[in-house]
């Protein structure tokens, strides 16, 4: 292990150089203890320079539409977004628990 982490400058697509083209603060991170790539941008104000995890194990155009989804001007629909996908889990779960219940009794009811 060379260390904790590798700024990374250069990749096979572009994509260190093109995340720059979104915002000139925007840098990439290899993790070496943690094994995955990280986006960090030196121009944020609190709490460092981390902005997010790269769920993918190599960088491809993926990483920049992630990143172009959550930009801080985007913030405000990705939060609606978020609560939007949670009230639709939270309903399929229900409906689920509901059908689990009613499986159970009928399967409790046809014993008898």
């Amino acid at each position: 292990m060379i260390g904790k982490y590798n700024i990374v400058k250069n990749d096979l697509f572009g994509i260190c150089k093109r995340i720059k083209q979104i915002d000139k603060g925007y840098f990439i991170v290899y993790s070496y203890k943690l094994r995955r790539f990280e986006i960090h941008n030196s121009y944020q104000k609190r709490g460092g320079s981390f902005c997010l995890v790269v769920p993918y194990d190599c960088l491809d155009a993926r990483v920049l539409d992630l990143v172009l989804k959550t930009k801080s001007e985007n913030a405000k629909e990705l939060f609606l977004q978020i609560e939007r996908d949670n009230a639709r889990l939270l309903k399929e779960s229900r409906e689920m628990a509901v059908k689990n219940a009613e499986n159970q009794m009928e399967n409790l009811l046809s014993k008898m």
